[in-house]
């Protein structure tokens, strides 16, 4: 999927990413999540990071299935499409 997103025209992505201040502060938030995570990582804390992955899945509630569903489907495509 990031080899996709980066195959894509940057201008379109600019254009989006920059069409909006809020667009900046969700990045903003994005990077000190991800840094947190990398934080509990580096101290070694696995039920931190246990308890923070259970935490996401709990925000995300019943989606959560269903991500996963659609997500396995999406896999298994690609893979048939490989063979």
């Amino acid at each position: 999927m990031v080899g996709r997103l980066f195959a894509q025209d940057p201008q379109l992505y600019a254009d989006i990413i920059m069409s909006s201040e809020n667009n900046l502060a969700l990045i903003k938030r994005y990077y000190q999540r991800f840094g947190e995570a990398i934080g509990l990582l580096e101290q070694g804390d696995k039920q931190a990071f246990i308890d923070s992955f259970r935490k996401v899945e709990h925000w995300f509630g019943d989606y959560a299935q269903r991500f996963q569903s659609e997500s396995r489907t999406l896999l298994r495509q690609a893979n048939d499409n490989r063979q």
